[in-house]
């Protein structure tokens, strides 16, 4: 017995102790912001060009037409899918369809009564769209609205996009320290292919928003795209060029440059919410 309880008191004395984490993210290393020579001009089309105004012609409107605005209809996750379905495809969806391809699913439902994170729901709005086909603008039986969406059908056969390619997802599990998908997201821009991301909205809108630590607190809300990076001479920031659905007129808080709808974040105020890429590819 006396062998037995030494044996334990030296385990307890010898075991190493390992303080307490708060979270994971303590993991992840502070952003550091790129250097010029670092950030690289990557893009959609040629958006970058047409943002610093090296060019008159948004070739990406002119592929999926200009930046739509979701006014009262709140489906910002539905207007991301739009352009990356129609970027992919070169097939124009009908708007109303691809709601309620979401909302009237199992996911859809749950989902909208119990949560307000509309920025994840791009994956699965765009997954239910691939695998349920794809109603083509100008097809429905009734202009869409938030009552009625369960009520839309497609007057044509769906057409069938799952040739097109496949829908991933990419979720960073650090709030407040989204960098840690940059890697990917570079990625993808450097393939020329169009991102959905999900954010935090209120950083577009209110200045007093934009603060270390806020997003770290609150939900990804929004669902954008994001077209291209560049480095902004004037700033001396390697900056995001976000497709917002807010409309061509919006004007948004952010100091960065917009222009028709798109406006620009530079990769710190980006990392503080952004926790979420998808891609149709």
């Amino acid at each position: 017995m006396k062998t037995l309880t030494l044996t334990l008191l030296t385990t307890l004395i010898t075991t190493p102790t390992f303080a307490k984490r708060d979270d994971d993210h303590n993991r992840v290393p502070r952003i550091k912001l790129r250097a010029a020579n670092h950030c690289s001009d990557l893009q959609v089309e040629n958006v970058v060009d047409w943002f610093k105004g090296y060019e008159e012609v948004n070739y990406l409107d002119q592929r999926i037409g200009k930046v739509f605005n979701q006014g009262s209809v709140g489906w910002c996750f539905t207007y991301t899918v739009r352009d990356l379905v129609h970027f992919q495809t070169g097939i124009s969806p009908e708007i109303g369809m691809l709601a309620k391809d979401y909302y009237t699913g199992f996911v859809g439902t749950i989902t909208g009564l119990f949560s307000n994170n509309e920025g994840g729901y791009t994956y699965n709005n765009l997954k239910r769209t691939i695998r349920n086909g794809l109603c083509e603008k100008g097809s429905i039986n009734m202009l869409a609205t938030p009552k009625n969406v369960e009520k839309l059908s497609c007057n044509t056969p769906k057409i069938n996009i799952s040739s097109y390619g496949k829908p991933y997802k990419k979720t960073g599990t650090h709030k407040g320290r989204g960098h840690s998908l940059y890697p990917q997201l570079d990625q993808y821009l450097s393939n020329g292919q169009m991102v959905a991301i999900a954010y935090n909205a209120n950083g577009l809108r209110k200045d007093k928003y934009r603060t270390d630590g806020f997003f770290s607190k609150y939900n990804a809300n929004h669902a954008s795209t994001i077209v291209g990076r560049y480095f902004d001479e004037d700033t001396q920031n390697c900056t995001y060029i976000i497709r917002n659905s807010w409309g061509t007129n919006y004007n948004y808080a952010l100091k960065g440059k917009q222009k028709d709808g798109y406006h620009t974040i530079t990769e710190k105020d980006l990392s503080q919410s952004l926790s979420e890429l998808t891609v149709f590819e």
